[in-house]
């Protein structure tokens, strides 16, 4: 198939029927008793010695924005945190749609003197544009002191409710310089895509680090699996992609891609797209680029010859960071359009990243681990294809370097946690998930100082949600501080763990455990669907030497 622009119709489609959650509270006519388990619930969200007020509706007293709502729109309640860090949030609804709700909330805050920033976050990051990005946004206070952050949430059976999120301004953010100073590991790599006409497009997040970046999306359409790729690949040209192979069925498209960042540093990228279930209008989406290997001859202009770089490269004296650990992965298999197969991984890794963003990485994938016998024996019948990588590769100088969101992080836990939520917000996923997410991905397999590491601790300690084990136990034994989180994600629920050492606050494992039924893992809730454990961590001045136990 070659690449270029589709021709194609499509009809109008519903909107995508939303699966909100169902939220049941008994005991709420003991006004006491509700006070206290709320307390107690909201106590664990600060840090020690501040203190956090709910009011129920009405606008809080020490709200740090005045608000003069139309009569549409009912205040259901909020909060103001204060201490180390602030944190503000409101709760409002509507009778009308969302977008109402959203519009009569902005003209709001912007009556009262509220702006919008130079370069709105909303969609700075997203690769699948959705159909109707009308949420969420940022707007400005009055002063600048303070960032809105605007999203639309909903129960089931109630209308949908608007969060107001407000939080401290800083130096370099939205509303002090209006660019975004925090940009999503995809930017510049994975472009913006447009959705088809018609077709109700929801983004599912994506992540990466600096060297793989991915994005997911959702689709509702009635084209085709191959129209839809036709429709996307045709804009993946038009950014300067090179497609390198395609092939299509009647439930699946998939192709290949080279393409070069803003550096001139090769990179390839794979695009699938899977029918979900046996919803034939209904299709995942998943677009993921990794960094190659760079140095095959081709200078950039306006570098040094390579023999100058060589040169220079060894008066540096470069010093690796070596990261030894093993665990397990989740993987999937498609045995065909409707049968696929999940199975636990083994996988034995070393990694070496240098200070000049060279480095290596070796890692040894084992035989797969399946849930039921059921599927092991279809594996076995498919012939035991390969469902886990090996790899043994070294990465030139600036290969392995991570954007700077990821690579300058403040000891100040308030200025850590801004950056957290600002990397977390810009991926459109809930943000407690995310920004847990982000913690993990901080400190996971990088030289930081105790200061950052404890403080990245404080920060994860204090999202909405987190669970604090003070005297755990990771998979090896070793004694651990564990901070854990149970969410949803792409209709899967899990409970996730981070183990930190007591002393260093280094990272010593993550586990993850299923907690419900999913239509993606074939795994029993209560069984763990990954894990990994860090054994050994260190400097050293080559990527042959190691760090021994």
């Amino acid at each position: 198939m070659q690449p270029g622009q589709p021709s194609v119709t499509s009809m109008l489609l519903p909107a995508m029927a939303s699966q909100p959650m169902t939220v049941t509270v008994v005991g709420a006519d003991d006004p006491a008793a509700l006070s206290r388990f709320l307390r107690h619930l909201l106590a664990g969200y600060g840090p020690a010695g501040g203190y956090l007020t709910v009011t129920i509706g009405a606008l809080p007293a020490d709200f740090p924005i005045s608000l003069t709502l139309p009569g549409e729109v009912d205040v259901i309640g909020g909060y103001v945190q204060r201490g180390e860090f602030e944190q503000n949030l409101l709760l409002l609804a509507g009778s009308g749609t969302p977008e109402a709700l959203a519009d009569a909330v902005r003209q709001a805050c912007l009556a009262q003197g509220c702006t919008v920033p130079a370069n709105n976050a909303a969609l700075g990051s997203q690769v699948f544009l959705p159909s109707d990005p009308f949420m969420p946004e940022f707007l400005c206070s009055p002063d600048g002191r303070y960032v809105v952050f605007m999203s639309v949430s909903s129960l089931a059976n109630e209308p949908a409710v608007m969060r107001l999120n407000i939080s401290r301004s800083s130096p370099g953010d939205i509303c002090t310089q209006g660019p975004v100073p925090y940009q999503s590991v995809t930017t510049g790599i994975l472009p913006q895509l447009a959705p088809p006409p018609n077709a109700q497009v929801r983004s599912s997040g994506g992540g990466g680090g600096g060297t793989m970046v991915s994005a997911d999306a959702e689709v509702q359409t009635v084209l085709t699996a191959e129209e839809l790729a036709a429709h996307y690949n045709a804009q993946l040209v038009a950014a300067g992609w090179e497609q390198l192979d395609a092939s299509s069925a009647n439930a699946i498209a998939w192709s290949a891609w080279r393409l070069s960042d803003a550096n001139g540093n090769p990179w390839t990228a794979t695009f699938y797209i899977v029918q979900k279930g046996d919803s034939p209008n209904t299709f995942l989406m998943t677009l993921r680029a990794d960094a190659q290997p760079s140095g095959l001859g081709v200078e950039p202009e306006g570098t040094a010859p390579a023999g100058a770089q060589a040169t220079q490269q060894a008066e540096a004296a470069v010093e690796y960071y070596y990261t030894q650990s093993e665990g397990a992965f989740l993987a999937t298999l498609a045995l065909s359009d409707a049968e696929r197969l999940t199975a636990l991984v083994p996988q034995a890794r070393q990694f070496w990243s240098g200070t000049d963003g060279s480095g290596r990485i070796q890692q040894q994938a084992g035989a797969p681990l399946f849930f039921s016998e059921a599927e092991r024996a279809a594996w076995e019948a498919a012939g035991a294809p390969q469902m886990g990588s090996s790899m043994d590769e070294t990465f030139a100088p600036g290969s392995l370097s991570l954007p700077p969101e990821y690579a300058d992080l403040p000891s100040d836990v308030a200025a850590l946690t801004q950056q957290v939520q600002q990397i977390a917000e810009a991926t459109g996923n809930p943000l407690p998930w995310q920004m847990f997410t982000v913690v993990g991905d901080l400190l996971r397999e990088q030289p930081r100082s105790l200061e950052v590491r404890q403080a990245l601790y404080q920060v994860g300690s204090a999202i909405e949600g987190v669970e604090i084990a003070q005297q755990a136990e990771d998979r090896q034994g070793r004694p651990a501080l564990a901070l854990s989180y149970s969410g949803t994600m792409n209709e899967t629920t899990t409970h996730r763990t981070l183990f930190l050492d007591p002393q260093t606050y280094a990272l010593l494992g993550e586990e993850e455990i299923l907690l419900g039924p999913s239509p993606w893992v074939s795994a029993q809730p209560g069984e763990t669907i990954g894990w990994v454990s860090y054994i050994t961590m260190g400097t050293v001045d080559s990527t042959e030497a190691v760090v021994l136990e």
